[in-house]
């Protein structure tokens, strides 16, 4: 039996585990790839508008071999990192040498989880990225968690953007927001 999960706008996001109370971004492991599951309190029209239809950059910052995800929506800035050992949905192997590079990124209400809005994108650096994660082979989980967390002790969003290794652009969505922030509710 093939389980489909239903993703609607104003629903909350399937999966109970992603939903948090608080700000916060992770990663979540696809059959192939990977999503970014945004979770903003107050969030602002422009916050919104940048991250489901403007231009924005993404980057990839490395500390001792942990790829951190740096996405610059210009007027949000967050990075996300993936522990390849925690990996268990899928073939580890055949995940880093995928050649998909489709990455959907959602935004979740805070508490309730009711997805916002979403945006697929092509990651530009996909390649460079799960090459980077193959070098975490050789790591245990508990390693690659405590230098992911070391590194966002030690730089800030933007520290890990100016020192990234790779640069890419996600160009606009085709979707116009039109609408002021007082006509915007959530």
């Amino acid at each position: 039996m093939i389980d489909i999960t239903s993703y609607s706008l104003g629903r909350p996001f399937p999966e109970e585990r992603y939903i948090s109370s608080q700000d916060s971004v992770v990663a979540r492991i696809t059959t192939h790839s990977f999503d970014v599951i945004v979770t903003l309190d107050n969030l602002t029209f422009e916050e919104r508008k940048a991250m489901v239809s403007d231009k924005f950059y993404v980057s990839i910052f490395v500390h001792k071999q942990i790829p951190h995800v740096v996405f610059d929506f210009g007027v949000y800035k967050c990075n996300v990192s993936i522990n390849i050992q925690k990996i268990n949905s899928v073939n580890q192997q055949d995940w880093v040498y995928d050649k998909e590079n489709t990455v959907t990124l959602y935004l979740l209400e805070p508490g309730t989880g009711n997805i916002i809005n979403f945006r697929m994108i092509k990651f530009p650096l996909m390649t460079e990225l799960k090459y980077l994660f193959r070098l975490q082979f050789s790591l245990t989980k508990e390693t690659i968690d405590s230098r992911a967390k070391e590194a966002e002790q030690l730089y800030s969003v933007q520290e890990m953007e100016n020192y990234s290794l790779f640069y890419g652009e996600v160009p606009e969505s085709g979707i116009k927001i039109e609408t002021t922030e007082e006509e915007y509710l959530f």
